[in-house]
């Protein structure tokens, strides 16, 4: 039996991937300034459920992380990004497997801390942003 023609890999999915982690990234880093503070507000209010208003996106503190968590989801994405190019191509499985482990840790790293928060809620919002980014690299490549 002749062997199927191979095509590479697209890097598609892992771009898709990376674009719900900068995306993330760039609503928190804009979070810090209005209108999207108030969306943050109202994110967190319902996270810290009941709806009582008790939250405030524009308390420095939480600017502050807003701003940092933002930063450090647009260079991941941005890591995510580059790694589609030419070390894909070479090892795109690899690559993929890598990326997954990333989200993994994360996951499991925000979730905890989450509890410790006493966010639980926030679990609900993690579990939706792992399925977007997690969706795109689900299978190997070639299958």
């Amino acid at each position: 039996m002749p062997d199927r023609p191979t095509t590479p890999p697209s890097p598609f999915a892992l771009r898709l991937s990376a674009s719900f982690v900068i995306g993330f990234g760039v609503f928190m880093a804009l979070g810090t300034v209005p209108p999207i503070r108030d969306v943050l507000t109202l994110l967190g209010d319902l996270i810290f459920w009941p709806l009582d208003g008790t939250q405030d996106a524009g308390d420095p503190l939480v600017r502050l992380v807003a701003a940092i968590s933002g930063g450090v989801a647009i260079g991941w994405g941005t890591l995510i990004w580059g790694l589609s190019g030419a070390v894909f191509q070479s090892h795109p499985d690899v690559i993929r497997k890598l990326v997954l482990r990333g989200y993994v840790a994360w996951f499991l790293a925000d979730g905890m801390a989450s509890l410790f928060a006493g966010a639980p809620l926030n679990l609900l919002g993690n579990a939706a942003f792992f399925l977007a980014v997690w969706a795109p690299l689900r299978r190997p490549y070639g299958n």
